[in-house]
């Protein structure tokens, strides 16, 4: 089984077994996961998380709001405030273009999710919890005023 799918379907807490080749000595070692441990470092830099943009948010960057900003949103700082960067613009990674999305909507709802949640913790919500083909309720506040998009999971 693929790495990256055998970590989506672990039932966290758990420890994965891992068989790794060194020189000529093969290792089996653990992996603890703990149940936040999807949540617990920001990955947003990595290549990879452009994979998981398409994904869990249908190619959309999305930045953690300032304090000021959130402020400036009237927004407190414990509800879910995440500014739109970029917009994917083709093919999986356009699926949220082509619900409505735009640049520089704030996300203040996610799933019905509306906790103050980095982008991370975003994606491990809807790995967990959602499979390719759901329909994900969002709202956004653009320009001050809210709206509300369904984009697909894929």
């Amino acid at each position: 089984m693929e790495g990256a799918l055998l970590l989506r379907q672990a039932n966290a807490p758990t420890t994965l077994s891992v068989r790794v080749k060194r020189g000529e000595v093969l290792l089996n070692l653990p992996i603890p996961l703990s149940s936040t441990w999807q949540q617990e470092r920001d990955l947003s830099w990595r290549t990879t998380s452009w994979d998981l943009r398409r994904i869990a948010t249908g190619g959309l960057l999305l930045e953690s709001l300032s304090h000021g900003q959130r402020q400036a949103a009237g927004l407190h700082s414990n509800q879910l405030g995440l500014r739109v960067e970029h917009v994917g613009q083709h093919g999986d990674h356009g699926v949220a273009k082509r619900a409505g999305f735009q640049k520089n909507d704030i996300i203040i709802s996610f799933d019905h999710q509306t906790q103050a949640w980095r982008e991370t913790a975003l994606f491990a919500h809807i790995l967990r919890t959602r499979r390719s083909g759901a329909v994900v309720p969002v709202t956004v506040l653009r320009k001050g005023h809210p709206h509300r998009f369904e984009p697909r999971i894929q």
